[in-house]
């Protein structure tokens, strides 16, 4: 760690503005909700995003977002037993600092997280003030649980490709969708009987499908999405070694 001066300089025209700039912070918010204490800012999932957004000066440019992939899953939800189509999404970051340097933020995840969850525990208490045992109850800690929040829609997936301010006024988006990469992950005990697994190639019209069962199809086609074919044998086992 550097050095610190005791000094402090004049902070008058070195103001920094707080970028307009938001991205999913329900994995934190998942300890207070459920009455924890978070973690410390060390420990934070998005530490480092954090870290780039405080480095960041607006004044310079706005926060450049580029979409790397994006993931279609189904998943059910434990609270209310519905099995439904979501989407998972992946972007890097790069913006100037006060002094023009370029600052990245090489992965953000949005659409799934960990979330806290609580688990109702009851006990006799025998240290009373009348001698009386009474019953108590508690909640203590349980264990991270994943959680998705984007359904699967098309109007979601332009919005995530096309939106102009992905993360708000600050952030621009400056993605190529003829790089972007679109997988899906067919979750285990799938109409196919397999386990999970994920597979990649899916072209946008592809991944819009709007059928899962025909999306899910196109995943265990030889060849994958895209019908890749191969010169000879030899040369698909090396593909797939």
């Amino acid at each position: 760690m550097p050095e610190i001066s005791k000094l402090k300089p004049n902070l008058e025209g070195h103001e920094i503005p707080i970028p307009k700039f938001t991205y999913d912070t329900s994995e934190y918010d998942s300890y207070e909700k459920e009455g924890f204490e978070p973690p410390a800012e060390y420990y934070r999932h998005d530490f480092h995003q954090r870290r780039f957004l405080s480095r960041v000066d607006v004044t310079k440019g706005k926060i450049r977002v580029r979409i790397l992939w994006l993931k279609r899953t189904r998943w059910t939800d434990p609270e209310t037993g519905k099995n439904q189509e979501y989407l998972t999404w992946n972007s890097e970051w790069n913006a100037k600092n006060a002094w023009g340097e370029t600052l990245w933020i090489r992965e953000n995840i949005e659409g799934k997280h960990m979330a806290q969850t609580k688990i109702l525990k009851r006990t006799m208490k025998y240290d009373t003030d009348d001698g009386e045992p009474k019953p108590e109850v508690y909640y203590e800690k349980g264990p991270m649980q994943e959680r998705y929040t984007i359904p699967f829609n098309k109007q979601n997936v332009d919005k995530i490709l096309k939106g102009e301010h992905p993360f708000g006024e600050d952030s621009e988006n400056i993605t190529d969708i003829e790089k972007v990469m679109f997988y899906g992950q067919i979750p285990p005990n799938d109409q196919f009987g397999y386990m999970s697994f994920r597979c990649a190639g899916y072209t946008y019209e592809q991944f819009i499908t709007p059928e899962w069962r025909a999306f899910a199809e196109l995943a265990t086609r030889p060849g994958g999405p895209k019908g890749k074919h191969f010169a000879s044998e030899e040369a698909r086992k090396e593909y797939y070694k």
